[in-house]
């Protein structure tokens, strides 16, 4: 181990190992004019226009030629590694040896040793490691090596005594780890087979076994090859053919030589697009059906490897008070034409279960069924509808539409309703969510139609279409037969616990019923409304702090504009030289001061009159204007107001 990690560190290392990876194999070109292989040597060719991701040279075959090359003939070309260093790879070709600038780590310099068990030797013969002659690269050959440690065995005289001693020469070691004679088998004596199956199964997964990993109970479960193979062999015993359909298949004869009652696989059917439809149902379970007064329908992603997705079909059973899947389809088909095989499949597997026709209630009134809740996937209810009128189940009511078949037994699951709408939250705005929010509480054909037109023109494309998938079951992403098999294990335990609660009186969860579902249902609301008048609090606390700090920060900036125009007057004031006018200056009776021609003086009462937000009034009473003032009464004589002179 310590060898190849140092080996991994040397770039002469590195560049030789790719040399020998290229130098190993032969050109797998083919000639047009023949089927017969090039086998041609890997040679150093240099690239035409200059370099290439930083390489000038790369590995191409010796038997290239530019006719062979017009003829289509296409040769071997493998591109020099970016960890390979190119001036060793050149030298490794012209066979040149290597100096000390080759090499930061000298790993490679002398006789290497290894020890390898006799069933893990090369075919060839040859060290794996690189070796230099003189700096030149090269090929080592293994060498046998003998033991040279001894024992002396003695053993008792009667035959029937079959004890022995054993005693190594003294001062001569064993050279070599002591191999063992015979390979250890992954399954040792296993007391049962289930043991077996459970380590099969921790392979698979690779989850710990007892509290260790199955790595830890043999050397050879270390190789990922090995475990692959375990994995594989043991499912090829158990499904002889195959966990794919044709495994279904096949689990579907063995079912219908069985009775009815044991039968689970009731209807395969397959498609010319290699579209297939199960229809799985527990026989114990398929009698509750009758008494139910909804049926649920969900679908399951992700639970088979591929495209095939679980569609359940759920019931409320009163009398247990349980939530309860009474059967499962398998489709990897979404269609409106899947459906219509789906629904079908379910109602004829009823009917020659239990004998009995499963109807709604609108158009059989003795029947219990009011309708069918689903998510939001059309064509599962436009496929209901199609089977309603093709099993004539309406026959005893005046001749409908499909769509007025749904509106009559069709209901959307309201909380894939409201999943689906949130989706959009970050996506629309709130007054666009409520309306979207709204829609099971239309009343009136016309609301429903602005609706439909609403999101049929919304420029959102999530408006336009949007899909909500409810996972309920955690992913395992098993085979399409596995994933069967596991139904059928967990319907049958179910329908056993439902005969158990019905016989001893004890119920899963005693606080399930009507009454108690009513009181957590409020209990919820009123979390779910304390909890949003929290939140509507904090709210509005943030936006009045808000708002408070958008106004002290307004106040300042007045403040602070305030401030720089108080500086520009007196800067202003400040910059007038003194001088004496050549002639006094009339005072108006506004006592607004006239400007001189060669001196700039800042008409107060024209400013105040601005559209500006200073307040000229208070400025002049302040102290600041005082020295203003004084100023320009110093430096301009006042004439009396009588005087008329120019």
């Amino acid at each position: 181990m310590a060898a190849k990690s140092s080996e991994a560190k040397s770039v002469a290392a590195v560049a030789s190992s790719f040399y020998r990876s290229v130098t190993s194999t032969r050109c797998k070109g083919t000639f047009l004019d023949s089927d017969e292989v090039c086998n041609g040597e890997a040679v150093l060719r240099r690239f035409r226009e200059g370099k290439q991701k930083g390489k000038a040279y790369f590995v191409g075959c010796e038997k290239w030629s530019s006719a062979s090359s017009n003829m289509g003939t296409r040769h071997r070309f493998t591109a020099i590694p970016f960890e390979a260093r190119e001036t060793i790879v050149v030298k490794l070709f012209r066979n040149e040896p290597l100096d000390e600038e080759d090499d930061d780590t000298r790993v490679l310099v002398g006789k290497c040793k290894e020890i390898i068990h006799p069933s893990h030797l090369p075919r060839n013969g040859q060290c794996s490691r690189n070796h230099y002659r003189d700096g030149v690269h090269a090929i080592a050959e293994l060498e046998k090596r003998t033991c040279n440690a001894k024992l002396s065995l003695f053993i008792p005289i009667d035959p029937n005594d079959l004890r022995a001693v054993i005693i190594p020469l003294a001062g001569v070691p064993h050279c070599h780890p002591n191999f063992l004679r015979t390979k250890i088998p992954i399954f040792p004596v296993l007391n049962n087979s289930t043991q077996a199956d459970s380590i099969v199964e921790a392979a698979a997964l690779e989850q710990d076994l007892e509290g260790r990993m199955v790595q830890e109970l043999h050397p050879g479960m270390l190789n990922n090859r090995k475990r692959r193979d375990l994995v594989k062999n043991q499912r090829q015993s158990q499904f002889p053919h195959g966990t794919d359909i044709e495994g279904v298949l096949h689990e579907f004869y063995k079912d219908r030589g069985l009775n009815i009652n044991e039968r689970y696989i009731h209807a395969v059917n397959t498609q010319a697009d290699d579209g297939h439809i199960i229809v799985t149902i527990n026989p114990s379970l398929a009698h509750l059906a009758l008494d139910a007064m909804w049926i649920m329908v969900d679908t399951t992603f992700a639970v088979v490897h591929g495209k095939t997705n679980e569609w359940k079909l759920l019931i409320w059973l009163n009398s247990v008070q349980k939530r309860t899947v009474i059967g499962r389809i398998w489709s990897n088909r979404a269609t409106r034409d899947a459906f219509i095989l789906v629904w079908k499949g379910i109602f004829e597997a009823i009917e020659t279960i239990t004998g009995k026709k499963l109807n709604f209630k609108v158009f059989s009134p003795s029947s219990n069924l009011l309708g069918a809740i689903g998510d939001l996937e059309g064509a599962q209810a436009q496929g209901l509808a199609d089977v309603i009128i093709l099993r004539q189940m309406n026959c005893n009511s005046p001749p409908m539409h499909f769509d007025d078949i749904l509106k009559l037994i069709w209901k959307t699951c309201l909380v894939h309703f409201n999943r689906g709408v949130f989706g959009l939250r970050d996506r629309v705005t709130d007054e666009v969510l409520q309306y979207l929010l709204s829609f099971p509480y239309l009343t009136t054909s016309e609301d429903i139609q602005d609706y439909y037109t609403f999101c049929a023109e919304s420029t959102n494309p999530k408006v336009q279409g949007s899909h909500a998938q409810d996972n309920q079951i955690k992913p395992t992403s098993c085979p399409l037969l596995e994933a069967i098999l596991l139904a059928k294990d967990l319907d049958a335990q179910t329908a056993r616990i439902i005969e158990e609660m019905v016989a001893s009186g004890v119920l899963e969860n005693p606080n399930n019923s009507l009454q108690a579902r009513f009181k957590l249902k409020a209990q919820r609301q009123a979390r779910a409304q304390e909890k949003r008048r929290t939140s509507d609090a904090e709210l509005i606390t943030g936006k009045e702090s808000r708002n408070l700090e958008s106004k002290m920060k307004a106040t300042q900036q007045e403040s602070e504009d305030l401030r720089k125009q108080i500086a520009l007057l007196t800067q202003a004031s400040g910059s007038i030289p003194p001088s004496t006018p050549q002639r006094p200056l009339p005072v108006a009776s506004s006592s607004r001061l006239l400007p001189s021609p060669s001196n700039s003086i800042i008409d107060v009462d024209a400013l105040s009159d601005s559209d500006d937000d200073f307040d000229y009034a208070a400025a002049l009473k302040s102290d600041v204007m005082s020295p203003i003032f004084k100023k320009m009464a110093r430096d301009y004589a006042m004439p009396g107001v009588d005087d008329e002179s120019n």
